[in-house]
């Protein structure tokens, strides 16, 4: 089975002022902070019963304040609202009634709040470090949950062949905490070396409530064991200033996997990845153009579960441009 071809566009929007302030800097930042899952299979496959879509989107409005307390010293803090959204579907098998496969649903969204902060030390010209924390997020998601395509000799029980009904979830989103290094040997390169840390360990389970329950029919509250577990990402990057206008960057990353064996499913995939990076800057006047593009290798990942078992191959590959303005 292979998953459908998709195309993500994450946003992103950062203004950033001194206020003609010497030591004091004021930032706002609107960017997608997570995306979870995101892979449609198709409808009629092996993998229809355990998940066909399952994708978890979210977006941050952060407004920031950094202080330089003395030279070399800066301490930065924010707080952020963060909306999430909530979509999967997967076909019910109603073989035991007689007739073909039906469709469920679900369509959630709500949000919660969160904090960020960070310190920034500069002993010297060549050499700095900084650590970070950004806290996880409590968010309610209220929407519907939809059966469709229900078997004739169930819909007494649903009122017809479709139904629906308002549905809850909880989301525990992780801290994230971060301790990154730079080092300048010279004016045109720079080097740095971060090691960051996810609290995946939040996503235990997903509790999932319905209004309204049909027992008789096998549509009842429902409760998911993941199991997701804390993992260790290390980065490493390079930039090179070619001239006053183009910087040249390039960066390697591994991770971890979040998801153990006995609750890996088509939704939620993951492994153990080795991400590889190249980047171009380039400075006009008063305009920034930055491009990157990036290479997600996953180590290929054989599992023998209760929800399907498998072996899975996965490859991904992003490209962005930012476009800056210095006011």
């Amino acid at each position: 089975e292979d998953t459908e071809f998709q195309v993500f566009v994450p946003p992103h929007l950062y203004i950033s002022s001194d206020l003609d302030s010497e030591n004091k800097v004021l930032g706002l930042a609107i960017f997608s902070h997570f995306g979870i899952g995101g892979r449609k299979w198709n409808q009629s496959g092996l993998t229809r019963y355990a998940d066909t879509e399952n994708l978890i989107t979210t977006l941050a409005v952060n407004p920031t304040f950094a202080w330089e307390i003395k030279p070399g010293l800066s301490i930065g803090l924010g707080v952020f609202y963060m909306y999430s959204r909530n979509e999967s579907e997967r076909m019910i098998d109603q073989s035991m009634a007689g007739a073909g496969d039906a469709k469920f649903s679900l369509d959630v969204d709500g949000g919660g709040w969160g904090y960020n902060l960070g310190i920034l030390v500069k002993p010297s010209e060549k050499f700095s470090f900084g650590i970070a924390f950004r806290s996880g997020v409590k968010a309610d998601q209220k929407g519907n949950a939809e059966l469709e395509n229900i078997a004739p000799a169930l819909q007494p029980l649903f009122g017809g062949s479709q139904f629906k009904t308002e549905a809850h979830i909880t989301l525990d989103f992780p801290d994230i905490a971060s301790l990154g290094f730079a080092y300048r040997p010279t004016e045109k390169l720079t080097l740095g070396l971060d090691f960051e840390w996810v609290g995946w360990s939040s996503f235990d389970k997903l509790n999932l409530d319905f209004e309204n329950e049909v027992p008789g029919g096998g549509f009842s509250d429902a409760s998911t064991i993941l199991d997701w577990k804390d993992i260790w990402m290390v980065k490493i990057g390079v930039e090179y200033l070619l001239n006053d206008r183009i910087s040249l960057r390039t960066g390697y990353a591994y991770s971890e996997t979040f998801a153990p064996d006995h609750t890996l499913s088509p939704g939620y995939l993951d492994s153990d990845k080795h991400n590889l990076s190249i980047g171009l800057g380039y400075r006009i006047k008063n305009w920034v153009v930055d491009t990157l593009y990036t290479a997600t290798f996953y180590r290929d990942r054989t599992v023998n579960n209760s929800i399907l078992s498998g072996e899975y191959e996965s490859f991904d590959q992003n490209i962005g441009v930012s476009i800056g303005y210095r006011f």
